[in-house]
């Protein structure tokens, strides 16, 4: 089981991130948007047992220029973090040929990957680049690169524009997935909610995935650390 960072918001000092995560004490931590002091964060995380398994490049949800990709690239590195997650971008226009915007996407990583970056892309919902056809052709250009599978996505993309279960899917991608991305998606689309939140088939979609995966809780930033536990007990449930 592990535990995003984001409601703790865009870097926070790493001594809060450590205090914070000291109520849950998960096995894998993701650091959602950036923290002060990535060297301290990594040691105080392996200290308590923890592992640093991936390092969110924060911002919006377009994909990262260069700058923001080398500069949370840097952070990971001092933390010794085993990933860099990237976001993939919005989807073109309705009636516009995504396959432009994957060939820049892969572009825009192929340097990173190539000088080692450990970099993992973000599955996508109905309004972003990757879906499933498009996340195929960037693994094939990309043989280095991971995933990060949101479960929410998935089920999103599949009911809002068709294409596979999200539990196909994920099986579609597996030897490349890096964790798998647990919250739930509030009326308006809003992300990060409690798991709960959306309809989620998480009980169908547990059965069907493959054991030994990391399933990571990203709840939004500026979630109340009391929905945060509740969240994490649901989590433990499964």
């Amino acid at each position: 089981m592990g535990l995003s960072t984001a409601p703790l918001g865009e870097r926070p000092a790493s001594e809060a991130v450590l205090g914070w995560l000291d109520a849950w004490r998960p096995d894998v931590v993701v650091v959602g948007h950036g923290a002060d002091r990535p060297t301290r964060l990594g040691e105080g995380l392996r200290a308590r047992g923890s592992r640093l398994l991936g390092w969110a490049v924060p911002g919006t949800s377009e994909a990262p220029d260069e700058g923001r990709l080398e500069a949370a690239a840097d952070e990971a590195s001092r933390a010794r973090a085993s990933w860099v997650a990237v976001r993939g971008g919005r989807r073109p226009r309705e009636g516009e040929d995504s396959a432009p915007a994957v060939d820049r996407l892969a572009r825009r990583l192929y340097g990173p990957l190539r000088r080692g970056v450990p970099l993992a892309v973000l599955t996508g919902g109905a309004g972003d680049l990757l879906g499933a056809d498009e996340l195929g052709w960037l693994l094939d250009d990309l043989p280095a690169l991971g995933v990060v599978f949101d479960v929410a996505a998935a089920v999103e993309r599949a009911r809002d524009v068709g294409g596979p279960e999200a539990p196909d899917a994920l099986a579609s991608v597996l030897t490349r997935v890096a964790w798998l991305r647990v919250a739930g998606r509030t009326s308006s689309g809003r992300e990060g909610a409690h798991p709960e939140e959306g309809g989620l088939p998480w009980g169908t979609f547990s059965d069907r995935a493959p054991r030994g995966l990391p399933w990571v809780l990203d709840l939004a930033p500026g979630t109340p650390s009391d929905e945060v536990d509740d969240a994490w007990r649901w989590l433990g449930s499964f």
